[in-house]
């Protein structure tokens, strides 16, 4: 196994080149799957994807405030949901320095092509063992360019077009807690507030609005009388 002295000598051979020649290079060669340990249920691109390893499946990611892409999987350990980065698992998975490990050697992190940014982060060309002061001096201090996603009544600046601000992220999750004790199907809550999928909003909900309901009972829970009443009067609140 590698230790951190032989990870810093590995160049990263693709730093700094332009995202064309990334995809070109990505795409000429047949994508590969790998593994990680402590996430058997799980194989992981060189291209980005996930797969259930039983049937399969390609599992669906989604893109978080900060730019990267995540992906809901159950732990080994405790056969608990769990979020975790792509980026972060495809680097695991394939690179020769992290071959058999469950997680990073103390020390060490993801370092990215900072031409590219974090949305095509998750080739391993684009990808490489580094610290966390090299990681900072690749990506320097990035300035929030975009409006808020409820601007022009947030009034916030995000990296990320499209996104919403930390502020607008917790009023989300305290709005849609609220709603989910109204009785407010998890579905129409997550699509209230602009979302595809539950989960997102369910763990929202629960890390800034104290929900302390189960996700499966807040998929199938219906208001009565007196809550539909306190949900016609939110419409509209969504933001």
């Amino acid at each position: 196994m590698m230790t951190n002295s032989d990870v810093a000598r590995i160049e990263p051979h693709w730093f700094g080149r332009p995202e064309a020649e990334i995809r070109a290079a990505a795409g000429a060669r047949a994508e590969q799957w790998a593994p990680v340990p402590g996430w058997s249920r799980y194989l992981w691109s060189d291209k980005g994807r996930v797969r259930i390893s039983v049937n399969g499946r390609i599992m669906k990611t989604r893109v978080l405030n900060s730019g990267y892409e995540a992906v809901n999987v159950i732990r080994d350990s405790d056969g608990k949901q769990a979020c975790v980065l792509v980026h972060v698992m495809v680097l695991l998975a394939h690179h020769p320095a992290f071959h058999g490990l469950a997680a990073f050697p103390e020390g060490l992190e993801t370092r990215h092509n900072p031409v590219t940014g974090p949305l095509f982060n998750a080739y391993p060309e684009g990808l490489w063992p580094g610290t966390k002061a090299e990681n900072a001096a690749d990506k320097g201090e990035q300035e929030p360019q975009h409006p808020c996603r409820n601007a022009p009544a947030c009034g916030n600046m995000v990296v990320t077009p499209g996104r919403r601000c930390v502020g607008c992220v917790e009023t989300v999750g305290r709005d849609a807690a609220e709603l989910l004790r109204l009785g407010m199907p998890l579905q129409q809550v997550a699509e209230r507030f602009g979302y595809t999928g539950p989960d997102w909003v369910y763990q929202l909900a629960v890390k800034h609005g104290g929900y302390e309901g189960g996700k499966a009972a807040a998929r199938t829970q219906r208001p009565g009388t007196v809550q539909r009443l306190r949900l016609l009067a939110r419409r509209g609140d969504a933001r």
